[in-house]
């Protein structure tokens, strides 16, 4: 009784300290232009004196009309420049307030992309948080009576450092702010320490011990659900191992949960023995959109009783969207930055109190982080308003992106894989695509279909090596299999005329053949049952 005390004392002090985020942003949805209109004109006049800010003329802007007309849409290419004179250790660059660290995330034309992050960004992603857990808990009171895991990733990362900046946050803790940080290492049930673990099996295990020994677990916060399913079927497929890092961890002061937990993980255990673990844990926080919307639902598998809340839109760059009334979709962050959306159909540019119910948009955004207009290349659809306030549901990434497990395989990024290695081993096949297929294990991986008859049998698992080795050059994908989200890439060797059959099947889809456009990368699965062929590894 006294442990369920404490954790609701510290929770309400948590939260408490979000009420006035949280009525901020009540009062801002009312009048979103206004908000977004003060919002930038703040934003311009703080970074009038930066390198960014002296090219575009920050000084003479006063509309955004003007703001729209003087500043082309960027990409992360647009920023890599800039973010070398950052690593530098020059100030000033994007913005007036010092960076702090780079934070990871997966790039296009780059492998991956290191983002600026300073304090404004920070607090930018705080002015939505707050309103997010304030009303999470207020519509769950049942959570403010134990204790929640956010997920904690090991580091993919052995140099921490771009020049003079750090590279990454810790945990996902981390971006709750000052007050939020201290307080949640009150109530936090694996401790940040995991994270600097290397070895997946040893991350997994240690993990699942603190999260296991937890009685009264009421929140679990994760990206994507894939991450949390791999963690619960290591526990069922190695309980003997989970079993002896949760004896040493809970020995002695756990003892008798240790004896409860070693009970209903003996033998055979079932799926749903979550649910006996964890009897209080009342909502998942985790990516139920897009592709993550399939593996959102096999979670209930594990947490039948489970209430499973979509993430929203929240990105490494940028802040979105995020959950705010259950009965609506996730609701734009006003607070957090200066929107655009780009008209899938026109491809207008349109603002965020001008958006319509059951369009579909891209996002653009404009950051404290340093970002100015730059295309986010995600898809989302207008569900409706709360207030004057866009609710948005996420739809897909704008450019080619395969991603399954949180990957996110850019198809620039593939095709300069290929060209690469095609050099390196001096071939030219006849075709090649990569595409994911499904494993025995029901799980996903990555295969390279190949006509080429020039490549020796022996040098095939080189081959393949080599082409892995530049696909991890890609954040996500080498995140997504180190954790053991995606398999080990296989390949597939196409006996003959792989052009002409992948251009049947689009042609057999209903596309006209001028319309057909060849690619390096499909999102699709089943290719190795449309090629003639084998598989070599």
């Amino acid at each position: 009784m006294k442990l369920s005390l404490n954790c609701s004392i510290v929770n309400r002090i948590w939260i408490e300290s979000m009420r006035s985020k949280y009525h901020l942003f009540r009062r801002s949805i009312c009048d979103v232009a206004s908000v977004q209109k003060k919002y930038l004109e703040k934003l311009i006049k703080v970074n009038n004196n930066t390198l960014f800010g002296k090219k575009y003329g920050f000084r003479n802007i006063d509309s955004i009309e003007q703001f729209q007309q003087t500043l082309p849409l960027s990409t992360f290419d647009d920023y890599l420049s800039y973010i070398d004179k950052i690593a530098e250790g020059q100030s000033n660059v994007l913005t007036s307030d010092k960076v702090r660290l780079f934070e990871p995330s997966s790039g296009s034309t780059s492998a991956s992309k290191l983002i600026p992050y300073n304090n404004t960004l920070k607090n930018e992603f705080n002015q939505s948080i707050g309103p997010w857990m304030f009303a999470l808990y207020r519509n769950n009171p049942q959570l403010f009576k134990g204790k929640a895991y956010w997920s904690i990733s090991p580091s993919m990362y052995k140099d921490k450092l771009k020049g003079k900046i750090r590279i990454g946050f810790d945990d996902d803790s981390q971006y709750l702010g000052f007050l939020g940080k201290h307080l949640y290492d009150k109530i936090i049930v694996v401790p940040a320490s995991i994270c600097k673990e290397t070895d997946i099996d040893s991350f997994r295990n240690k993990t699942l011990a603190h999260l296991l020994l937890c009685e009264n677990l009421v929140l679990i916060s994760v990206w994507n659900p894939t991450f949390l399913i791999l963690l619960l079927e290591h526990c069922l497929q190695n309980e003997f191992q989970v079993l002896e890092y949760i004896k040493i961890i809970g020995s002695g002061k756990y003892s008798k949960r240790v004896e409860q937990i070693a009970s209903l993980l003996s033998g055979n255990p079932q799926k749903n023995v979550f649910k006996e673990i964890w009897p209080d844990l009342s909502v998942l926080s985790c990516w139920t959109d897009g592709t993550s919307k399939y593996n959102s639902k096999k979670l209930s598998e594990y947490l039948p009783d489970t209430k499973i809340q979509g993430k929203g839109l929240i990105s490494t760059e940028a802040f979105v969207s995020f959950p705010f009334d259950e009965k609506y979709d996730p609701i734009l962050a006003v607070n957090s930055h200066f929107f655009e959306f780009i008209d899938e159909e026109n491809e207008q540019i349109y603002l965020a109190h001008e958006l319509e119910k059951g369009k579909t948009y891209s996002v653009v955004v404009t950051t404290g982080g340093g970002l100015y207009r730059y295309k986010l290349e995600d898809i989302i659809e207008v569900t409706g308003f709360y207030e004057s306030a866009p609710t948005l549901r996420f739809i897909s990434k704008a450019n080619h992106i395969s991603d399954h497990a949180g990957e996110k395989l850019n198809e620039r990024h593939v095709q300069s894989c290929f060209e690469r290695v095609f050099i390196e081993y001096d071939i030219k096949p006849e075709f090649f695509l990569l595409a994911p297929i499904e494993c025995e294990n029901n799980g996903i991986s990555y295969c390279l279909f190949l006509e080429d008859n020039k490549l020796p049998q022996e040098r095939y698992s080189d081959f393949l090596d080599c082409f892995e080795d530049k696909l991890c050059e890609n954040f996500h994908y080498k995140y997504c299999r180190k954790l053991g989200q995606l398999d080990m890439p296989k390949l597939f060797k196409i006996k003959t005329k792989g052009t002409k059959i992948y251009h049947n099947q689009f042609y057999s889809r209903g596309l006209r053949t001028g319309d057909i456009k060849d690619s390096c990368l499909a999102k699709d699965i089943g290719w190795e049952k449309i090629f003639p062929g084998m598989f070599c590894r």
